[in-house]
């Protein structure tokens, strides 16, 4: 039986050796049937019982021990004995090759080195950064190389000084040495196998290194010692340059086509984002239309209220009256049923007068109150005149109140679609020669509460209908809700009009 106890100062190339060397015959190792350990966890509590921290390089002697991790190595031993080849390869078996040494006399020693070149690259490629730890890394490879190599210098002829790239390919030398110094003949490894390794950042590496003379003359004296060195494992320096050229050429491809992905998917994004906001804005405006679609229902609803209760109020007012005049005048009032509703006062001269106070046939107004009626329920308000005979007229609208003055001058006039030149005067019902001397002073000093007030304009003869109807459209600049002004009024208003008259002129 032959136990072949492997180091090595990295994890991936212990990990390597280990399958290499199972494919070369050397078994692995079960656990020890009593403890229930295996070699790598035996050689973990060994290291803990004698202080050494996991980094820690220092050799564990067997005096150090006790006699129960003595019995746990015999109880391993036993449960491998049937095995002529087993082993296994760990980097804390650093410091128990003395302790296997004295221990059991059947064991063989393969000490698996590499440059500090390649140590840096494979340490700086496991966690992301070269230079961040490079010396501390170095300071770590001198020290463990140091203490391997005093072993292999005190301890030749039962260890095997080995550079870790003869374990890549077919390892042929690496059976020739296995067949001489262990009597062990090895199938024939067909399948070439390498370390999963970055040839350029070796190459950069060494650029690193090139004043590190402590390092470089180790490895040197690793060189000059080793049973297979760098050298008969054809890792020249040449080798490795054009290794690091072709991984440059392959890394330039590969970062090519990786860029030419990106760019695809950052096609695609920007296509996903139009998409996406289309999609966002179509779902905005159907819910904008939804909105306006379920408030113009309530304000026609609103409005279809307020007018069927005005209508109310006012044949409510009409029938108080009739019945107050008595059963001549109720015959009378009856007999010719008006089709023109809010024409409150037709004279002979041509005047037509409309109160808002009361019923009136139009569109954007609120309901009735005490003083007149508030438009702004939209920003056009209507009313219907009858039909007029063909003329001039004035229109004038009678303001009693506004939500703020530039309202009431804002206003405009239109009769049957056609704009009218409007002109207001402020502070009507003042009068007396110095009246407007005082409209004047009013208006330059800004008065708060300029009413009544009159917005007024000439109907040409053209735009006045005699066979039908005439509609007068009353135009307000914009409207407030009261409360946003600390008031409990959600509606929105612009001007409070009394009336609309319509006065002939010729």
């Amino acid at each position: 039986m032959t136990i072949v106890v492997s180091c090595s100062i990295q994890e991936e190339w212990c990990s390597f050796t280990q399958e290499r060397l199972k494919k070369m015959g050397v078994q692995s190792p079960v656990a020890a049937p009593r403890s229930g350990l295996t070699p790598l966890e035996l050689t973990r509590r060994m290291r803990q019982v004698a202080g050494l921290s996991d980094e820690a390089v220092g050799l564990v002697s067997p005096h150090q021990l006790g006699k129960a991790w003595q019995i746990a190595a015999a109880d391993l031993i036993i449960a491998n004995s049937e095995n002529d080849f087993w082993g296994w390869s760990d980097k804390l078996n650093i410091s128990l090759l003395d302790f296997w040494k004295d221990f059991e006399p059947n064991s063989r020693f393969l000490l698996i080195y590499g440059s500090p070149a390649d140590f840096v690259a494979s340490t700086s490629r496991n966690t992301n950064g070269l230079t961040e730890s490079i010396e501390p890394s170095l300071k770590h490879w001198e020290d463990y190389h140091t203490e391997m190599l005093n072993f292999y210098q005190q301890n030749s002829d039962v260890s095997m000084l080995v550079n870790i790239h003869n374990f890549e390919g077919t390892a042929r030398n690496l059976n020739a040495l296995f067949k001489d110094r262990l009597r062990l003949t090895s199938p024939r490894l067909n399948k070439a196998e390498n370390l999963s390794t970055s040839s350029l950042l070796t190459v950069i590496a060494e650029r690193f290194l090139y004043e590190s003379s402590s390092q470089l003359e180790l490895y040197s004296e690793l060189e000059n010692s080793a049973d297979l060195s760098a050298q008969e494992s054809n890792h020249t320096p040449r080798h490795l340059s054009e290794k690091a050229v072709i991984e440059f050429a392959g890394n330039r491809e590969t970062l090519e086509s990786k860029r030419i992905e990106f760019e695809e998917m950052q096609s695609k994004l920007e296509a996903l984002d139009r998409e996406l906001i289309e999609k966002d804005t179509i779902i905005a405006s159907s819910r904008q239309d939804t909105q306006t679609q379920e408030s113009e229902s309530s304000v026609l609803l609103k409005r279809q209220l307020d007018q069927t209760r005005d209508e109310l109020h006012y044949y409510y007012r009409k029938y108080q009256e009739l019945k107050l005049a008595g059963p001549a005048d109720t015959r009378e009032s009856y007999a010719p049923h008006r089709t023109d509703i809010g024409a409150d006062n037709a004279n002979a001269d041509g005047t037509t007068t409309i109160d808002l106070r009361s019923y009136v046939n139009g569109t954007g107004w609120h309901h009735a109150e005490e003083i007149g009626r508030w438009a702004g329920a939209s920003l056009s308000s209507t009313v219907k005149i009858p039909a007029l005979e063909k003329g001039k007229y004035r229109l004038t609208v009678r303001v009693v109140d506004a939500m703020a003055v530039d309202i009431l001058y804002g206003t405009t006039l239109t009769f049957n679609g056609a704009p009218l030149k409007g002109a207001v005067t402020i502070l009507s019902e003042m009068g007396g020669r110095l009246a407007p001397l005082r409209r004047l002073k009013a208006r330059l000093n800004s008065i708060e509460k300029p009413f009544p007030a009159t917005v007024s304009a000439i109907i040409q003869p053209a735009f006045v209908h005699s066979d039908k109807g005439n509609l007068v459209s009353i135009e307000s600049p914009r409207a407030i809700r009261p409360e946003s002004l600390g008031e409990v009024d959600d509606r929105e208003l612009s001007s409070c009009i009394q009336s609309v008259m319509v006065q002939r002129l010729d």
